[in-house]
């Protein structure tokens, strides 16, 4: 019974422990529910408003997609009056580029008749300035002429005074007053001095043929006297003088004489033996004619050209050492020998573009006297056969093989002397002009443009919304 008891005991405090806990259980479901009806309250009242937002989102995106088609409408109206605003701005760039070729041609031909008058001016103004200069020259060479003959006929009017007796130490003081060698009216007396002394002389001359003639006469009995006191007495006539002994000569052979040798017997009293040789034989020799010596000067030209010669030899074996100086590899400085050379016809110039070579021109030297007309020739020569306008630059290549730019104080024999002269067209110079495009090439062009492009432009804009 006790058992139960404390069996029931136990199960009623485990009916209140289970009845705790469900009601604690319950205030908390209570509560839970207290705030899921006041998140459901909370989410109804979102919910309403997100209905009016989405009511708002709805008509704005339907706003956004009237927009977006009025948009795109409109960007279709833009993108057809871009194109046909560039075909039209296309054509007008052709035209455009039609025009500019027809001025830049128009330009060339106008800077090309310009240079031509500037040439024909510059020419007519040399022409007139060399007429002037040599018409100055002959006036000042004439001027120069007449006062040099002038200051002649002063001298030999002077000289004619003197021998006038109107100058000069044996002139009167009235005559030297009357006489000016600077006075025309000074030929008035002189003339008549002179036709006074003419008169004078022929008198004096008569006077002399006189006295000549006396004179000759003296001389020619003075010669007579002389030739008949001089001559040789006459000659006395002797009979002609005996022929000279016939040569003799003592020989071993015996004497030889014009009838042979006559020898010496064998006998006591001996004997002459004559012999049949002739005399001509044994006559004795002719003297030797001495040849002519050589000249001295002929000795001397043959010596001068056997020791250079030699000189020569010797320098070419370098056995002197007279082109080294002491210290080895030093050389003494010698006489140029290519210094002095004729002036070149011709001088050679290679042309550059970019590094690479155009060509090389010949340009003539005839006429010229400074750097500037050699580079006037050349631009000249690369218009006309190179076809090349743009500026350039001139380099040569100096004695030490330096390579130098031409300036002002570049002198025209370095240039005509270098071994190589180059001529470098200027980098930043404008292109020429591109040559308009043939049919072929349009045709081609057309043919990749798009099809929009083929379509014709409309009459008038469409009207867009």
């Amino acid at each position: 019974m006790c058992t139960k008891v404390q069996l029931l005991e136990q199960r009623a405090s485990e009916s209140c422990n289970i009845n705790t806990t469900l009601e604690r259980k319950i205030d908390e479901l209570r509560r839970e529910r207290a705030d899921q009806l006041a998140f459901c309250r909370a989410s109804d009242s979102k919910e309403a408003a997100m209905a009016q937002d989405m009511r708002a989102f709805a008509s704005a995106a339907h706003g956004a997609l009237d927009e977006k088609e009025r948009i795109k409408s409109r960007l279709r109206r833009l993108r057809h009056e871009y194109r046909l605003e560039k075909t039209t701005a296309e054509a007008d760039l052709e035209l455009l580029a039609e025009s500019e070729r027809e001025l830049d041609r128009m330009i060339a031909q106008a800077e090309a008749a310009e240079g031509d008058l500037i040439e024909r001016e510059k020419l007519l103004r040399y022409r007139e300035c060399r007429e002037a200069f040599e018409r100055q020259q002959m006036l000042t060479l004439r001027m120069g002429y007449l006062k040099a003959q002038l200051g002649r006929m002063a001298d030999e009017f002077r000289h004619l005074g003197e021998c006038a007796g109107l100058l000069g130490q044996q002139a009167s003081a009235t005559a030297a007053d009357k006489f000016v060698v600077t006075e025309p009216t000074s030929k008035d007396v002189l003339i008549r001095t002179m036709r006074t002394n003419d008169v004078r002389n022929t008198s004096e001359h008569a006077f002399l043929r006189e006295l000549d003639a006396e004179l000759a006469e003296g001389e020619c009995e003075l010669k007579a006297l002389q030739a008949k006191e001089a001559a040789p007495p006459p000659r006395r006539i002797e009979p002609p003088a005996p022929p000279p002994p016939p040569i003799m000569r003592v020989t071993e052979m015996g004497i030889i004489g014009p009838s042979g040798i006559t020898g010496v017997g064998g006998g006591a009293g001996g004997g002459h033996v004559s012999t049949g040789l002739s005399h001509s034989i044994y006559s004795p020799p002719p003297p030797t004619v001495a040849e002519p010596a050589m000249p001295p000067m002929y000795e001397g030209a043959v010596f001068l050209g056997l020791a250079a010669l030699a000189y020569y030899y010797a320098s070419s074996r370098g056995m002197f050492g007279l082109g080294k100086s002491k210290n080895k590899g030093e050389l003494i400085p010698q006489i140029d020998a290519g210094a002095v050379r004729a002036k070149p016809k011709k001088v050679d110039v290679k042309v550059e573009r970019g590094g690479a070579e155009e060509a090389t021109l010949e340009v003539s030297t005839k006429g010229l006297s400074s750097v500037a007309e050699l580079g006037e020739r050349l631009a000249e020569q690369m218009v006309t056969e190179l076809d090349i306008e743009d500026a350039f630059k001139l380099y040569y290549l100096d004695n030490e093989g330096d390579t130098m730019l031409v300036s002002a104080h570049t002198g025209l024999r370095d240039l005509l002397y270098s071994e190589l002269i180059t001529a470098r067209v200027d980098e930043a110079a404008l292109p020429e002009p591109a040559p308009p495009p043939s049919a072929d090439e349009k045709k081609k062009k057309k043919k990749k443009e798009p099809a929009a492009k083929k379509l014709p432009p409309p009459r008038s804009a469409p009207q867009w919304d």
